[in-house]
């Protein structure tokens, strides 16, 4: 036959379990949701990255090449000024640029080319350490 005091022992134990499993499920689920939120974060911030950079690389290189053309003495029927500030030409010009750069940045899903990637394997060793320790869940 049961007694009291043993009843009440396998239930305190039985609750001490249940709490146990409930705490580690909290746990799991915080830390996964933790880990999604960070990586979405990582990932708009490389969008970003890359459109900004896309930008101003874009600008850089048309301007550049009006500076270029100027000193040559290219002027392309008259459509190229002597200075960037007269014109729109070079800010026009470095939209298009930028999209077809943030574009092919799109399709290598903002990962660097071949060639490129084995010269830069410690600097993206280093980033991903930085990513890790950054969103390393305590």
């Amino acid at each position: 036959m049961w007694n009291v005091p043993d009843l009440l022992t396998h239930s305190t134990v039985d609750m001490f379990n249940l709490a146990s499993f409930s705490s580690l499920r909290f746990q799991c689920q915080n830390r996964i949701t933790k880990l999604f939120a960070v990586s979405v974060a990582f990932y708009i911030t490389s969008i970003i990255a890359a459109f900004t950079s896309a930008l101003i690389g874009g600008l850089m290189m048309t301007r550049a090449f009006l500076k270029i053309a100027s000193k040559q003495g290219w002027t392309l029927g008259g459509l190229m000024p002597t200075n960037e500030k007269d014109t729109m030409l070079d800010e026009i010009v470095s939209y298009v640029i930028a999209f077809l750069g943030f574009t092919f940045q799109w399709k290598m899903n903002f990962d660097v080319p071949f060639p490129f990637s084995l010269l830069l394997f410690p600097i993206e060793l280093a980033e991903q350490f930085i990513r890790w320790s950054v969103s390393k869940v305590d």
